[in-house]
């Protein structure tokens, strides 16, 4: 055996460890994939007139290649986020759904998950949906004030 092909094995073992070890740490770090062209986007939610106490206002995007994006309304504000550890939105056009689930008694909750006594709300349903919310924004850039004032059906 010629020294040439003793060394072939352990080279081509070391390229792929190499690859290996380039492969694992492309995945590693905050999600394994990075969101690009976020931009921060805050503001207020209002029902008739006064700060949703609590809540989630959910961005569905318009765009097949758009990132859909949420934020937790706290005292009528929120921020949002592209995903878990991703401040921020991704820009392009979004419809917007609001949800505000009236806390449920553990004492009398109800059998059935889905039955009206489960599923009643703060605000009107129709805003629960974001096609039938008439709520949407073009997020072309970072926006601090953004407004939602919803009102009684």
């Amino acid at each position: 055996m010629t020294k040439s092909s003793r060394m072939q094995p352990r080279c081509t073992s070391v390229w792929l460890g190499l690859i290996l070890l380039a492969m694992v740490t492309a995945g590693c770090g905050r999600g394994g994939r990075q969101i690009p062209n976020r931009v921060a986007v805050s503001g207020r939610v209002t029902f008739a007139g006064q700060p949703l106490a609590y809540g989630t206002v959910q961005f569905v995007p318009v765009s097949p290649n758009g990132h859909a994006a949420r934020g937790p309304i706290q005292n009528g504000s929120f921020t949002m986020e592209s995903a878990e550890s991703f401040p921020g939105v991704v820009k392009g056009p979004y419809q917007v759904s609001i949800v505000s689930p009236q806390p449920i008694d553990p004492a009398n909750r109800p059998d059935d998950i889905f039955s009206p006594e489960a599923n009643k709300s703060n605000i009107p349903k129709r805003y629960g949906n974001a096609e039938t919310s008439g709520l949407s924004i073009d997020v072309t850039g970072p926006i601090r004030d953004l407004v939602f004032e919803l009102k009684t059906e």
